[in-house]
């Protein structure tokens, strides 16, 4: 069943909040969490007061989904994500800045969508690996049009594994 949009709800009908537990819900709050019928995770409210999703992107609302996720694109950034948190880890010991360029340009396989590079290094932040700088610098990548990117500093630079 499509979540109700502008325009399809019918003349008279609203969205209502429900204190039932047993009421049939089009989203679940649970604490700081967001989550469809089914119990997956659609956003969280972090600690800065914004709505993120499960991919680490800031979320301003909700809509109705584009396609569903299969099993086998969930496995796949699952792995994506796992591959690109280590490549981050290694660069961090390696070089005292990086940013999201340093790590595409190393990763093998590519994720459903590229935005997911955010939730790598929210991940390697909140691992204590990496941490936010003010500092951004045009990126090197073709597809990014010379746009602003975020320069990362490396808590673990000079501290590689032997």
């Amino acid at each position: 069943m499509p979540v109700p949009g502008p325009g399809r709800l019918k003349p008279g009908e609203r969205l209502a909040a429900t204190g039932d537990p047993a009421a049939t819900l089009l989203v679940r709050f649970a604490g700081r969490r967001l989550l469809d019928r089914d119990g997956n995770q659609l956003a969280e409210l972090a600690a800065d007061g914004r709505w993120y999703t499960s991919d680490g992107t800031v979320t301003h609302g909700l809509t109705q989904a584009r396609r569903p996720r299969d099993a086998d694109t969930i496995e796949r950034d699952a792995a994506w994500l796992g591959e690109a948190v280590h490549i981050i880890r290694r660069l961090a010991e390696r070089q005292q800045h990086l940013t999201s360029d340093d790590v595409w340009a190393q990763v093998k396989t590519k994720p459903s969508e590229s935005r997911m590079m955010g939730n790598a290094f929210a991940r390697a932040q909140h691992a204590r690996v990496v941490t936010r700088t003010s500092d951004h610098q045009p990126s090197r990548r073709r597809e990014n049009h010379g746009r602003e990117i975020l320069i990362w500093q490396s808590l673990r630079f000079g501290q590689q594994t032997l």
